[in-house]
């Protein structure tokens, strides 16, 4: 299948409200989000700002219907850790490889307009199927958590 993506600026939240159909399906997305979705949490969490440089990716099918959704925040301060975060795609796409796109996509902007040497995320323990994807994508456990989530890091080669 084709896929289009393309960078989320200016943010429009109605791209990305109109993915989520359930609490269900957000908290995949934003386990710790407030449902239901408001634009102000969005506009909150990947604002840019002194410390902060971020990024979203919206991912279309060939009908040009938003099937996806991916962000990166860069911290600026040493070690400019950047994070993956908001991953979510349409059940319909999930097990098709569209995933692993989404993900090559976003990754490769940010290694484009940071020069990203590392990735990391973090995952809920009981979201399987994710973990599992991140394991098979080649992100890595850390030791250290943050609160009751699994941080996991990869390095990045293109």
């Amino acid at each position: 299948m084709d896929y289009r993506f393309s960078e989320n600026t200016p943010f429009d939240f109605t791209s990305i409200s109109s993915l989520f159909q359930s609490e269900k399906e957000f908290r995949l997305a934003w386990p710790s989000g407030k449902w239901p979705l408001c634009s102000e949490q969005w506009q909150e969490w990947m604002n840019e700002n002194s410390q902060t440089q971020s990024l979203c990716l919206l991912m279309f099918n060939d009908k040009n219907e938003v099937i996806g959704h991916s962000a990166l925040k860069r911290y600026k301060a040493p070690p400019h850790l950047c994070y993956l975060c908001f991953v979510y795609l349409l059940p319909e796409y999930r097990g098709t490889g569209a995933s692993t796109r989404l993900v090559d996509q976003v990754i490769a902007l940010g290694h484009k307009k940071w020069n990203l040497q590392e990735i990391h995320l973090l995952v809920e323990p009981e979201n399987s199927r994710a973990f599992s994807f991140y394991t098979r994508y080649g992100f890595r456990g850390l030791s250290a958590k943050m609160g009751d989530k699994m941080r996991m890091r990869k390095n990045i080669n293109l």
